[in-house]
């Protein structure tokens, strides 16, 4: 499975090429990340950030060092809007996000927000669609 999440990961992920090349490459790598530790934890999403920071740290360097990333921290801000994303966690039993979204940009930028699904496929949505998805 995880050959397969790789392929549309890295192709046809929604995102507008125009926004320039490495925009929205932090969600794209979380995205690969957290995927990887639903499928090491029998599908379960990480519990808080800590805890995904800390798997992140011990089994992650394969796919830190493939998409040339050094800095953990940095990884959670969003190149697009400089502010952190918004990542679901299994902590947030009463949230009203879509079950399929993964993450997302704070603010956004230009009208849009780059939403993260399941299996890594990113979008640009605009408000409307957005929160008809995370607030319906």
């Amino acid at each position: 499975m995880s050959l397969l999440v790789g392929g549309l990961v890295g192709c046809g992920s929604g995102v507008d090429s125009s926004a320039g090349p490495g925009e929205s490459s932090n969600l794209r790598v979380l995205s690969r990340l957290y995927v990887k530790y639903q499928a090491s934890n029998q599908g379960v999403a990480p519990p808080d950030e800590t805890a995904f920071k800390a798997f992140i740290q011990q089994t992650g360097q394969p796919i830190l060092e493939a998409e040339h990333v050094a800095d953990i921290a940095g990884l959670f801000i969003s190149e697009r809007d400089g502010e952190p994303y918004v990542i679901k966690y299994g902590s947030d039993k009463n949230s009203t996000i879509d079950h399929s979204v993964i993450g997302y940009e704070r603010s956004g930028k230009d009208g849009t927000r780059v939403t993260c699904f399941d299996f890594g496929v990113l979008e640009a949505l605009g408000e409307v669609e957005f929160n008809e998805l995370v607030h319906p």
